[in-house]
């Protein structure tokens, strides 16, 4: 007779449960995520005080539903598939769970089990959870072209909407068998394994794609939780494989998740015994504040029953009232220690030995306390009782049993079913010989399973069910009742070769179940390689041919592994297939193919998880071994890249140099002095000449590189462009781009050709270089991107291409979008540091594009949030300055023009004012515009010392712009040496201008035109006395109006708003009539609102307080900037164009004014500044351009470009 227990009652645990509540509350309420980690020993209720709490959430959200809408009773369901909840018409929570395994430590096992069951669920509700469904296909799609996510959540791909043929037979082919791809080729003749000389892991791609995993898993987990909470219930973290720890890191710290709680459980006991253990690194990792908030982490302890809770437990358990229990309770506390699980195995123990009876005369149950207490067979191990209840089933069932234990803690029927079914002979024959294995026999799938043996699984499974050991999991699925029973079946397995026969004929038939296509499923690789590995005492001194087949096993398991970007599994896996080939693996020339994969893969495998002292022994090792040159090729390249994640960047240029010398691409020895210039300049001449045969057409028809040798050349050239740059060696990186070109051009293209010529493009940038050209070798670049589809390295040319060319000829604006879609290829495909730079190039970019700043704000913080989850310490360290400068101008601030407060803190900006130059460029910056120019003519001088060397950026000219401002206005308020030395600073930089526009940069024209202004000015109040006022005046005014005007045709409404309030300030300080510097003041105050400056708009309001128009209904306007697709067509423009609206006029035609101000004479005056004059004059009608493109920007300004300020002035006339 059993006992029934309550599955519903929880006894004792009101203080965790409400607790638990007010963090779910907290998650719901703010739409937050937070981490909950749940301590206790084993059988103390962990996992029913979790599923209680998940039930009780998704009731309390059905009856407040009911209350709300009266929805039909009919759709209210909880579903337990492996203790999923979900409850179909409430899109607001849903609680999920997985579980971690003790012997079959497959990778994401948890979160595959969790997603996996939430999925089904919402395909069998999709009427009702259409939102959540949605919002998880667009997550997936924008992701799909790279997307592990099929693989590690199989089902998921049914959610997906239907895609066309070819696209949805390619999805289910590679969904099903994506597992069974590798770079094994088997030998018909020797059965050997070759390894293929081109690799794809590199140490540095695998870091890529343990990103790529967390990006994509974290995308899909944020539309999981957009239809309301989600909260996921981890168990048994102490199992958890490292990597699945990893992506549990990355889940709990997404600065960007809300809307869900994840709940993890362990034995804390089990982990402080071992302080390497993966869990307690992980927990010391998220209780750093860092890392994650201290106000996102909870911690409970869960304790035992103290006698009274346990006392209510048995009292219910036996249905009569607490005191008549009490005596009972006591002895029961006495050998359990309110041990929840103990105590019902306890208690059915003693009523199995009838020391507690069923009175059937009283209908209650009875026993003698005194006979309890003094019994002496009754066991002090929960297993062992467990245990010998076990034994007293039918050995049908106890076989049953003990092949469920082997697999995993839940299982499927069918697979049991074919295990049971097929394992009977076998076991048999493996016990009297255990040296064989049979992975290499035939499989007979047509081997299927009789309805009456399928029948005796199921009455076996169901009698196990009766005594408690098992639950049912859905129609299909049963799992163990606890760790404790599962662990006591295994027990009774008997050691030795009963058990070995057991794991070996497991192994074998899941492997074969894996490479049957009607049956494969991922795990069943993993266990099976988990299960021969529990033997593999039995096979390493065993003939060559048993060990070889193993190894090859675990190689196969190694690269399933390494398809998930679980790489430590993937590193476990191949530690064991070497163990497999013996102490000598290297003696057996027929493996040499093999032992060279494995020793390659292992070394890549490790330096990617920052192992170098092991990667370093094996790369070593093999290299000794290796037979030639090529063989090594691997192992130099996994080296290199080590050396440089490592820091070790001339180390890693020197053995990159060594290495191509053998591949034919020699490089200079000596890398100083005048030969190694002329060697870069002889070695431009022939990359030059080799182009000058190609056009874009023929560049782009290349063929595609298949010389092994040069593949691995481009490979390493291209793992040097980081460490050159870094080293400022700009020689060495020129010389190493001119070598990637020639491959390219002669050989073929390679994955990283879009990458060298948008490199080419940066080499060409000087001073005098054709802008034009740098700009044609951006947009091939581009093309050649698009051609080769390789998606790993979009983001870096995108970010080539945006910050360092296009900008030189293409509006500013138009870099913003692609920029955006850069950092979203980066995040996609694992190359976090390119897609942070892109981040940073877009806000960059955007300060100065002219863009309402408010939204610049909003990115700033989201992306700085990002900045953080990934610990990119150095692009916090070069972005906060920027964050706070657009603090400041936005406001509102104590001190506007000191760059200190939300994103730096004072002491950080005391420490750094003067040694970063990112917080002296943004602190130059706010200094001019509030009027601080002590500080502001400190800050430029000091950065004009360190701002000549990278000049590619568009910060570069930004710097330059405001050197050239502040210089100008130290000059007007200074004399004699220092006024020189000043007018000598602007002149360099009006210079510099000059020479940028007239080789097409058009983004420095209203740049260069403010400076004009301003020297007009200074001019101005230098000899004002020695000329006429009133003619000067107007000078300098039309001087100001063409550049305002400039600015806002171009799109910068910061720039115009900087003209007009230096326009009023030149007009004030010469005591014009205060009409004229209120309009100029006025039309800054409007155009700052534009650009969001509110600081700016306070302190002008401030200073021109009386008479303050900002009635600008004929100004145009530019379009706020709007996010465009990540995709877009690279053939049309290649990215989505910021608009810029302008008003037309509507007296367009019946405005006249005199020929002085017409806007034919000042688009004459400024082609003829473009020319070179140095002055604003009206030229000639025959201005010639550089290029094309600067002659076609200009006429695309037209006649029509000053109209608004014809309007103006025609109406200020009037008046």
């Amino acid at each position: 007779m059993r006992l029934q227990f309550s599955t519903t009652q929880l006894y004792g645990r009101d203080q965790e449960l409400a607790e638990l509540q007010r963090i779910y509350d907290l998650v719901a309420e703010e739409g937050t995520s937070r981490l909950v980690l749940l301590d206790g020993y084993s059988g103390n209720g962990k996992t029913s005080l979790v599923s209680h709490f998940g039930r009780s959430i998704l009731q309390t959200r059905h009856q407040q539903q009911q209350n709300d809408s009266s929805p039909r009773s009919d759709l209210l369901q909880l579903e337990d598939s492996t203790a999923s909840f979900a409850l179909p018409q409430s899109t607001t929570t849903r609680f999920i769970k997985g579980k971690f395994d003790e012997h079959n430590r497959k990778p994401y096992a948890a979160f595959v089990g969790a997603f996996r069951d939430l999925i089904a669920s919402l395909k069998r509700h999709c009427h009702e959870e259409c939102d959540r469904i949605a919002a998880i296909q667009k997550a997936v799609n924008d992701h799909k072209q790279s997307s592990v996510l099929f693989d590690i959540i199989p089902n998921l791909k049914d959610l997906m909407e239907e895609e066309d043929d070819d696209a949805a037979k390619k999805t289910a082919s590679e969904g099903s068998h994506f597992f069974r791809r590798s770079s094994i080729e088997k030998n018909n003749n020797n059965n050997t394994i070759s390894a293929t000389t081109k690799q794809s892991t590199g140490s540095s791609r695998m870091l890529q794609r343990i990103h790529e995993l967390h990006f994509q898993f974290k995308a899909f987990v944020r539309a999981a939780c957009a239809g309301g909470p989600v909260i996921l219930f981890c168990d048994d973290l102490q199992w958890a494989d490292q990597s699945s720890l990893e992506l549990l890191k990355a889940l709990a710290s997404d600065g960007s998740s809300r809307n869900l709680l994840i709940i993890g459980a362990y034995r804390g006991h089990e982990i402080e015994q071992n302080e390497n253990h993966p869990l307690s690194w992980c927990i010391n990792h998220l209780k750093n504040e860092e890392y994650l908030p201290a106000e996102r982490l909870y911690e409970l302890e869960l304790s035992d029953f103290p006698l009274g809770d346990l006392n209510l437990f048995v009292a219910d358990s036996l249905e009569l009232a607490p005191e008549k229990t009490m005596s009972l309770s006591q002895v029961v506390w006495s050998k359990t220690h309110g041990n929840v699980f103990y105590s019902k195995q306890f208690l059915q123990e003693l009523v199995d030995k009838e020391l507690i009876t069923f009175d059937f005369a009283y209908f209650r149950w009875k026993w003698e306390t005194e006979l309890i207490a003094g019994a002496t067979d009754l066991s002090e191990n929960v297993v062992e009782m467990v245990a010998a209840r076990i034994r007293q089933l039918p050995p049908s069932v106890i076989q049953i049993l003990k092949i469920a234990s082997c697999l995993w803690y839940s299982f499927d029927v069918t697979v049991l079913e074919y295990i049971v079914v097929h394992s009977e002979e076998r076991i048999k024959e493996r016990r009297r010989s255990l040296k064989r294995l049979a992975t290499a026999t035939p499989f007979l799938s047509e081997q299927g399973v009789q309805v009456k043996d399928q029948s005796k699984v199921m009455q076996g499974l169901q009698a196990a069910k009766e005594q408690g050991l098992l639950d049912q999991t859905g129609a299909n699925g049963y799992k163990f009742g606890h760790d404790r029973i599962r662990e006591a079946v295994y027990s009774i397995i008997e050691e030795g070769e009963e058990r070995d026969a057991l794991h070996i004929v497991i192994g074998e038939l899941l492997w074969y179940m894996f490479h049957d296509s009607t049956k494969s499923q991922q795990w069943m690789l993993f266990s099976a390689v988990d299960q021969l590995n529990k033997v593999s005492h039995r096979f390493q001194k065993s003939d060559a041919g048993q060990g070889l087949e193993l190894a090859k096993v675990n190689l196969e398991a190694a690269e399933c592994a390494m398809g998930v970007s679980a790489f430590l599994p993937a590193i476990d896996y191949l530690k064991s297939g070497l163990q497999f080939l013996g102490d000598n693996p290297w003696e057996d020339v027929a493996n040499y193919r093999f032992c060279l994969t494995m020793h390659s893969k292992l070394a890549a495998l490790e330096a990617s998880v920052g192992h170098t002292e092991e990667s370093e022994k094996l790369i070593q090792g093999t290299l000794q071994h290796a037979e030639c040159f090529e063989d090594k090729l691997p192992l130099y390249v996994t080296k290199v890249e080590s050396l440089g994640v490592q820091g070790k960047l001339k180390e890693a240029l020197t053995l990159a140099y060594e290495v191509l010398e053998g591949l034919g691409e020699a490089f200079p020895q000596n890398t100083t002095g005048k030969r190694f210039q002329r060697a870069v300049q002889s070695d431009t001449s022939l990359t030059q000449k080799l182009l000058s045969k190609h056009n874009d057409a023929t560049i782009l028809a290349l063929p595609l590189l298949q010389d092994s040798r040069k593949q691995y050349a481009l490979k390493i050239m291209n793992l040097l462009v980081d460490s050159a740059f870094h080293l400022g060696e700009m020689m060495q990186l020129f010389l190493i781009i001119n070598r990637m070109i020639r491959i390219s051009l002669e050989y073929g293209l390679g994955d990283v050709s879009g990458v060298a010529f948008a490199l080419y493009g940066f080499s060409l940038n000087s001073p005098n270089g054709d802008r034009m050209e740098n700009y044609r070798y951006g947009k091939l670049a581009l093309l050649l991107q698009e051609r080769l589809a390789a998606k790993e390295w979009e983001c870096r040319v995108l970010v080539f291409v945006y910050v360092l060319l296009n900008h030189w000829v293409e509006p500013l604006q138009k870099s913003l979008n692609p920029l955006l879609a850069a950092h979203s290829a980066g995040m996609q495909h694992g190359d976090i540091d390119y897609a942070v730079q892109a981040s940073g190039a877009f806000l960059t970019l955007y300060w100065y594009s002219g863009n309402d700043l408010n939204f610049g704000v909003d990115e700033m913080r989201r992306f700085s949030a990002q900045m953080k989850d990934y610990k990119q310490e150095k692009a916090l360290a070069i972005y906060l300055p920027l964050f706070q400068c657009l603090l400041n101008m936005t406001g509102p601030a104590s001190d506007a023009a000191l760059l200190c407060g939300e994103a730096i803190s004072q002491a950080e900006y005391e420490e750094k004012k003067f040694t970063n130059s990112t917080i002296m460029s943004y602190q130059m910056q706010l200094s001019y515009y509030f009027n601080d120019m002590e500080r502001a003519e400190e800050l430029s001088t000091s950065l004009q010392k360190v701002s000549k060397s990278f000049n590619a950026h568009y910060l570069f000219v930004a710097r330059q712009f405001f050197f050239g401002l502040i210089s100008l206005r130290v000059a007007m308020d200074s004399k004699g040496k220092k006024r020189r030395r000043n007018i000598a600073v602007a002149n360099r930089v009006i210079k510099e201008m000059e020479q940028w526009t007239q080789r097409g940069g058009i983004n420095c024209l209203q740049k260069l035109l403010i400076l004009n202004a301003e020297q007009k000015a200074l001019n101005f109040l230098r000899q004002g006395r020695f000329c006429s006022k009133k003619e000067a005046v107007e000078s300098v005014r039309e001087a100001f109006d063409i550049s305002i005007a400039t600015a806002i045709r171009s799109g910068f409404p910061n720039d115009a708003a900087l003209a007009c309030e230096r326009a009023a300030a030149f007009l004030d300080r010469c005591n014009q009539d205060a009409y004229w510097v209120q309009s100029y003041a006025s039309r800054a105050v409007e155009y700052y609102k534009l650009w969001g400056a509110n600081a700016k708009v306070d302190q002008l309001t401030a200073i021109y307080s009386r008479g303050l128009s900002t009635d600008l209904s004929s100004t145009p306007v530019h379009a706020p900037f709007r996010r465009s697709s990540v995709t877009y067509d690279h053939e049309k423009v290649l990215c989505a164009e910021v608009q810029v609206r302008q008003k037309d006029s509507s007296e367009k035609s019946s405005v006249r004014i005199s020929n002085q101000f017409s806007s034919e004479v000042v688009l004459k005056a400024a082609r003829g500044l473009l020319k070179g004059s140095g002055s604003l004059r009206d030229g000639s009608e025959s201005v010639t351009y550089r290029d094309e493109t600067t002659a076609r920007s200009m006429d695309e300004l037209g006649s029509g470009w000053l109209e608004p300020f014809q309007q103006s002035k025609l109406d200020e006339r009037k008046s």
